[in-house]
Protein backbone atom coordinates (compact mmCIF):
# COMPACT_ATOMS: atom_id res chain seq x y z
CA UNK A 1 0.00 0.00 0.00
CA UNK A 2 2.70 2.48 1.00
CA UNK A 3 4.69 1.63 -2.11
CA UNK A 4 1.72 2.40 -4.37
CA UNK A 5 1.01 5.72 -2.67
CA UNK A 6 4.62 6.92 -2.84
CA UNK A 7 5.61 5.57 -6.24
CA UNK A 8 4.84 8.82 -8.09
CA UNK A 9 6.87 10.95 -5.69
CA UNK A 10 10.57 10.06 -5.95
CA UNK A 11 11.54 11.92 -2.77
CA UNK A 12 8.82 10.34 -0.64
CA UNK A 13 9.51 6.91 -2.10
CA UNK A 14 13.22 7.26 -1.31
CA UNK A 15 12.41 8.27 2.27
CA UNK A 16 10.15 5.21 2.60
CA UNK A 17 12.92 2.91 1.43
CA UNK A 18 15.42 4.55 3.77
CA UNK A 19 13.05 4.27 6.70
CA UNK A 20 12.55 0.57 6.01
CA UNK A 21 16.27 0.01 5.70
CA UNK A 22 17.34 1.87 8.82
CA UNK A 23 14.33 1.72 11.13
CA UNK A 24 15.53 -0.28 14.13
CA UNK A 25 13.59 -3.26 15.44
CA UNK A 26 12.41 -1.18 18.36
CA UNK A 27 11.65 -2.72 21.72
CA UNK A 28 9.23 0.09 22.53
CA UNK A 29 6.51 -0.24 19.92
CA UNK A 30 7.39 -1.67 16.52
CA UNK A 31 7.74 -5.35 17.40
CA UNK A 32 6.05 -5.29 20.78
CA UNK A 33 9.23 -6.39 22.52
CA UNK A 34 9.47 -6.18 26.27
CA UNK A 35 11.46 -3.14 27.30
CA UNK A 36 15.13 -3.75 28.00
CA UNK A 37 17.41 -1.96 30.43
CA UNK A 38 19.25 1.07 29.09
CA UNK A 39 22.35 0.35 31.19
CA UNK A 40 24.11 -3.02 31.00
CA UNK A 41 25.03 -2.89 34.70
CA UNK A 42 21.32 -2.94 35.57
CA UNK A 43 20.64 -6.10 33.54
CA UNK A 44 21.05 -9.76 34.38
CA UNK A 45 21.78 -10.62 30.75
CA UNK A 46 22.61 -9.19 27.35
CA UNK A 47 20.21 -10.82 24.88
CA UNK A 48 21.49 -12.67 21.82
CA UNK A 49 18.93 -13.62 19.20
CA UNK A 50 18.46 -14.04 15.45
CA UNK A 51 16.06 -11.69 13.65
CA UNK A 52 14.22 -14.38 11.62
CA UNK A 53 12.80 -15.73 14.91
CA UNK A 54 11.54 -12.34 16.11
CA UNK A 55 7.99 -13.54 16.88
CA UNK A 56 8.94 -16.32 19.30
CA UNK A 57 11.79 -14.18 20.64
CA UNK A 58 9.39 -11.43 21.67
CA UNK A 59 7.22 -13.92 23.56
CA UNK A 60 10.27 -15.18 25.41
CA UNK A 61 11.28 -11.63 26.36
CA UNK A 62 7.88 -11.10 27.98
CA UNK A 63 8.19 -14.42 29.82
CA UNK A 64 11.51 -13.27 31.21
CA UNK A 65 9.75 -10.25 32.66
CA UNK A 66 7.13 -12.50 34.26
CA UNK A 67 9.68 -14.80 35.85
CA UNK A 68 11.71 -17.90 34.96
CA UNK A 69 13.82 -20.43 36.85
CA UNK A 70 17.51 -19.56 37.11
CA UNK A 71 20.05 -20.94 39.58
CA UNK A 72 17.33 -22.61 41.63
CA UNK A 73 15.05 -19.57 41.96
CA UNK A 74 12.06 -18.40 39.93
CA UNK A 75 12.10 -14.64 39.49
CA UNK A 76 11.71 -11.87 36.89
CA UNK A 77 14.81 -11.43 34.75
CA UNK A 78 16.14 -8.04 33.73
CA UNK A 79 17.81 -7.89 30.34
CA UNK A 80 19.27 -5.49 27.80
CA UNK A 81 19.71 -5.67 24.03
CA UNK A 82 21.95 -3.79 21.64
CA UNK A 83 18.94 -1.62 20.81
CA UNK A 84 17.89 -0.89 24.39
CA UNK A 85 21.48 0.15 25.13
CA UNK A 86 21.30 2.73 22.34
CA UNK A 87 23.15 1.04 19.50
CA UNK A 88 20.13 1.22 17.19
CA UNK A 89 19.96 3.78 14.40
CA UNK A 90 17.91 6.92 15.14
CA UNK A 91 15.83 7.85 12.10
CA UNK A 92 15.01 11.49 11.36
CA UNK A 93 12.65 12.14 8.37
CA UNK A 94 13.73 9.06 6.44
CA UNK A 95 17.45 9.46 7.00
CA UNK A 96 19.76 7.64 9.38
CA UNK A 97 21.44 10.49 11.22
CA UNK A 98 22.90 8.93 14.37
CA UNK A 99 22.66 6.15 16.91
CA UNK A 100 20.15 6.35 19.72
CA UNK A 101 23.00 6.96 22.15
CA UNK A 102 25.76 9.33 20.90
CA UNK A 103 28.48 7.21 22.53
CA UNK A 104 27.81 4.59 19.83
CA UNK A 105 28.23 7.04 16.97
CA UNK A 106 31.60 5.44 16.15
CA UNK A 107 30.15 2.06 15.16
CA UNK A 108 30.64 2.72 11.46
CA UNK A 109 34.09 4.26 11.82
CA UNK A 110 36.85 2.49 9.86
CA UNK A 111 39.27 0.35 11.84
CA UNK A 112 42.84 -0.74 11.42
CA UNK A 113 43.52 -4.20 9.93
CA UNK A 114 43.49 -6.80 12.68
CA UNK A 115 41.49 -4.64 15.09
CA UNK A 116 38.07 -5.63 16.41
CA UNK A 117 35.12 -3.69 14.97
CA UNK A 118 33.75 -1.02 17.29
CA UNK A 119 30.35 -2.71 17.64
CA UNK A 120 32.02 -5.83 19.04
CA UNK A 121 34.05 -3.83 21.55
CA UNK A 122 30.83 -2.27 22.86
CA UNK A 123 29.05 -5.65 22.78
CA UNK A 124 31.81 -7.41 24.73
CA UNK A 125 31.95 -4.60 27.26
CA UNK A 126 28.18 -4.72 27.75
CA UNK A 127 28.19 -8.52 28.18
CA UNK A 128 30.83 -8.28 30.89
CA UNK A 129 29.01 -5.43 32.65
CA UNK A 130 25.80 -7.45 33.10
CA UNK A 131 25.37 -9.58 36.19
CA UNK A 132 25.56 -12.93 34.41
CA UNK A 133 26.56 -12.46 30.76
CA UNK A 134 24.86 -13.41 27.48
CA UNK A 135 21.47 -15.09 27.11
CA UNK A 136 20.66 -16.91 23.85
CA UNK A 137 16.89 -16.98 23.40
CA UNK A 138 16.61 -19.84 20.92
CA UNK A 139 19.18 -22.53 20.20
CA UNK A 140 17.81 -23.53 16.80
CA UNK A 141 19.35 -24.50 13.50
CA UNK A 142 18.09 -21.18 12.10
CA UNK A 143 20.06 -19.35 14.82
CA UNK A 144 23.30 -20.99 13.78
CA UNK A 145 22.57 -20.68 10.07
CA UNK A 146 21.53 -17.04 10.38
CA UNK A 147 24.47 -15.92 12.44
CA UNK A 148 26.99 -17.84 10.36
CA UNK A 149 25.74 -16.34 7.12
CA UNK A 150 24.68 -12.85 8.16
CA UNK A 151 25.37 -11.39 11.58
CA UNK A 152 28.31 -13.56 12.74
CA UNK A 153 27.09 -13.10 16.33
CA UNK A 154 27.50 -16.74 17.33
CA UNK A 155 31.08 -16.87 16.05
CA UNK A 156 31.96 -13.64 17.82
CA UNK A 157 30.32 -14.59 21.14
CA UNK A 158 32.18 -17.87 21.44
CA UNK A 159 35.21 -17.15 19.30
CA UNK A 160 36.34 -13.81 20.64
CA UNK A 161 34.75 -13.24 24.02
CA UNK A 162 36.16 -16.70 24.82
CA UNK A 163 34.27 -17.06 28.07
CA UNK A 164 31.77 -19.94 27.74
CA UNK A 165 30.86 -19.34 31.39
CA UNK A 166 29.21 -16.08 30.30
CA UNK A 167 26.87 -17.87 27.87
CA UNK A 168 23.39 -18.98 28.93
CA UNK A 169 20.34 -20.37 27.15
CA UNK A 170 16.59 -20.02 27.60
CA UNK A 171 14.93 -23.45 27.63
CA UNK A 172 11.20 -24.16 27.83
CA UNK A 173 11.67 -27.43 29.68
CA UNK A 174 9.13 -29.89 31.06
CA UNK A 175 9.48 -28.16 34.42
CA UNK A 176 8.68 -24.77 32.91
CA UNK A 177 10.78 -21.96 31.45
CA UNK A 178 14.31 -21.76 32.76
CA UNK A 179 17.71 -20.27 32.02
CA UNK A 180 20.52 -22.80 31.78
CA UNK A 181 24.27 -22.28 31.90
CA UNK A 182 25.83 -23.34 28.60
CA UNK A 183 28.28 -25.60 30.44
CA UNK A 184 25.40 -27.33 32.27
CA UNK A 185 23.51 -27.81 29.02
CA UNK A 186 26.49 -29.66 27.58
CA UNK A 187 26.15 -32.26 30.34
CA UNK A 188 22.48 -33.11 29.69
CA UNK A 189 21.54 -34.69 26.36
CA UNK A 190 17.79 -34.63 27.08
CA UNK A 191 17.84 -30.96 28.07
CA UNK A 192 19.99 -30.13 25.06
CA UNK A 193 17.50 -31.85 22.74
CA UNK A 194 14.66 -30.03 24.48
CA UNK A 195 16.46 -26.75 23.82
CA UNK A 196 16.02 -27.35 20.09
CA UNK A 197 12.25 -27.70 20.42
CA UNK A 198 9.96 -30.63 19.76
CA UNK A 199 11.56 -31.69 16.48
CA UNK A 200 15.09 -31.00 17.59
CA UNK A 201 18.07 -30.88 15.29
CA UNK A 202 19.81 -33.92 13.89
CA UNK A 203 23.44 -34.58 14.81
CA UNK A 204 24.23 -34.69 11.10
CA UNK A 205 22.76 -31.20 10.60
CA UNK A 206 24.83 -29.79 13.45
CA UNK A 207 27.99 -31.44 12.15
CA UNK A 208 27.31 -29.91 8.75
CA UNK A 209 26.76 -26.48 10.31
CA UNK A 210 30.02 -26.81 12.21
CA UNK A 211 31.84 -27.77 9.03
CA UNK A 212 30.42 -24.69 7.30
CA UNK A 213 31.60 -22.44 10.12
CA UNK A 214 35.18 -23.62 9.70
CA UNK A 215 35.13 -23.82 5.91
CA UNK A 216 37.64 -21.98 3.77
CA UNK A 217 35.13 -19.27 2.88
CA UNK A 218 34.40 -18.54 6.53
CA UNK A 219 38.09 -18.73 7.33
CA UNK A 220 38.82 -16.07 4.75
CA UNK A 221 36.03 -13.90 6.15
CA UNK A 222 37.32 -14.27 9.71
CA UNK A 223 40.82 -13.29 8.66
CA UNK A 224 39.47 -10.05 7.25
CA UNK A 225 37.34 -9.46 10.32
CA UNK A 226 39.78 -10.17 13.09
CA UNK A 227 43.43 -10.53 12.19
CA UNK A 228 45.99 -8.70 10.18
CA UNK A 229 46.80 -10.01 6.74
CA UNK A 230 50.11 -11.37 8.00
CA UNK A 231 48.59 -13.40 10.86
CA UNK A 232 50.24 -16.74 11.48
CA UNK A 233 48.39 -19.92 10.57
CA UNK A 234 48.36 -21.13 14.16
CA UNK A 235 46.55 -17.97 15.25
CA UNK A 236 43.94 -18.42 12.55
CA UNK A 237 43.41 -22.04 13.58
CA UNK A 238 42.88 -20.96 17.18
CA UNK A 239 40.20 -18.47 16.13
CA UNK A 240 38.45 -21.15 14.06
CA UNK A 241 38.44 -23.61 16.94
CA UNK A 242 36.81 -21.18 19.38
CA UNK A 243 34.19 -20.28 16.79
CA UNK A 244 33.35 -23.92 16.08
CA UNK A 245 33.30 -24.91 19.78
CA UNK A 246 29.56 -24.41 20.50
CA UNK A 247 28.44 -26.41 17.48
CA UNK A 248 30.89 -29.23 18.14
CA UNK A 249 29.68 -29.41 21.75
CA UNK A 250 26.03 -29.51 20.74
CA UNK A 251 26.65 -32.15 18.06
CA UNK A 252 28.46 -34.31 20.61
CA UNK A 253 25.76 -33.99 23.26
CA UNK A 254 23.05 -34.92 20.76
CA UNK A 255 24.94 -38.13 19.87
CA UNK A 256 25.77 -39.14 23.44
CA UNK A 257 23.15 -41.90 23.40
CA UNK A 258 24.68 -43.07 20.12
CA UNK A 259 28.31 -42.96 21.20
CA UNK A 260 28.98 -46.46 19.87
CA UNK A 261 27.85 -45.52 16.37
CA UNK A 262 29.87 -43.95 13.58
CA UNK A 263 28.12 -40.59 14.11
CA UNK A 264 28.88 -40.66 17.82
CA UNK A 265 32.55 -41.47 17.35
CA UNK A 266 32.94 -38.78 14.69
CA UNK A 267 31.28 -36.18 16.94
CA UNK A 268 33.55 -37.10 19.85
CA UNK A 269 36.67 -36.94 17.68
CA UNK A 270 35.70 -33.54 16.30
CA UNK A 271 35.05 -32.11 19.77
CA UNK A 272 38.26 -33.58 21.15
CA UNK A 273 40.23 -31.84 18.40
CA UNK A 274 38.53 -28.52 19.17
CA UNK A 275 39.27 -28.88 22.89
CA UNK A 276 42.95 -29.38 22.07
CA UNK A 277 43.07 -26.38 19.73
CA UNK A 278 41.44 -24.14 22.33
CA UNK A 279 43.86 -25.19 25.06
CA UNK A 280 41.32 -27.16 27.12
CA UNK A 281 43.63 -30.10 27.78
CA UNK A 282 41.72 -31.44 30.80
CA UNK A 283 38.45 -31.68 28.88
CA UNK A 284 40.27 -33.23 25.93
CA UNK A 285 41.83 -35.86 28.20
CA UNK A 286 38.47 -36.76 29.76
CA UNK A 287 36.78 -37.04 26.38
CA UNK A 288 39.72 -38.99 24.96
CA UNK A 289 39.54 -41.50 27.80
CA UNK A 290 35.83 -42.06 27.21
CA UNK A 291 36.38 -42.37 23.46
CA UNK A 292 39.07 -45.00 24.08
CA UNK A 293 36.65 -46.97 26.29
CA UNK A 294 34.02 -46.91 23.54
CA UNK A 295 36.46 -48.08 20.88
CA UNK A 296 37.73 -50.90 23.12
CA UNK A 297 34.16 -51.99 23.87
CA UNK A 298 33.47 -52.16 20.14
CA UNK A 299 36.71 -53.67 18.89
CA UNK A 300 38.56 -54.89 21.95
CA UNK A 301 41.79 -53.50 23.42
CA UNK A 302 44.82 -53.13 21.21
CA UNK A 303 47.34 -55.95 21.44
Amino acid sequence: MADDLSRDDAVVHEQLLLARKWQPAGWKDGRMEAQGETQAKDADFLISFASPDSGPNNKILHRLKEGVLFDGKTRPVRFCTDRSLGMGVHVVPGKASQRWDPKYSNLEDPRQPGDFPNWFKHYKEAAEETKHGILILQLTESYFKFVSQVSKACRWEFGYIRKPELVHLFVDSEDGPQIVHWQDLMQDADLCSRAFGVQGASPQALQQAADIMVSESVKTDLVHETVAAAAKLVEEQEYQAWCALPLREVAYVLTRNQEKTADGIVAANELLAVYLRTGQAHKAAQLGARLLEVVEELHGPEE
